[in-house]
């Protein structure tokens, strides 16, 4: 029985243990708010979350006839030659 009790007592603190190692990553999305400022031309911010490394950040990719106008990072301008209206980012 006693044997049992100590079995049971190092299973439980393994499990604890074990617990705070298995956290879940965080799960924020990635953001894209885009606004027309005038016909023609836009204004793209993205969030990236934090947690995300450099080296895995999602771009925008502009469509045919569109190109960005500024270097920013989270905010950026871009105009594009007819519109949004029916084309697609990727």
């Amino acid at each position: 029985m006693c044997r049992a009790k100590h079995f049971l007592g190092l299973f439980i603190t393994g499990l604890c243990l074990f617990a705070q190692l298995a956290q879940a990553h965080e799960s924020r999305p990635f953001y894209i708010n885009i606004n027309e400022l005038s016909p023609g031309q836009f204004r793209l911010m993205a969030k990236v979350p934090a947690s995300v490394p450099s080296f895995n950040r999602p771009s925008v990719v502009l469509p045919a006839g569109c190109e960005y106008r500024d270097k920013g990072s989270a905010l950026r301008s871009f105009s594009c030659d007819d519109g949004l209206a029916g084309k697609t980012l990727a």
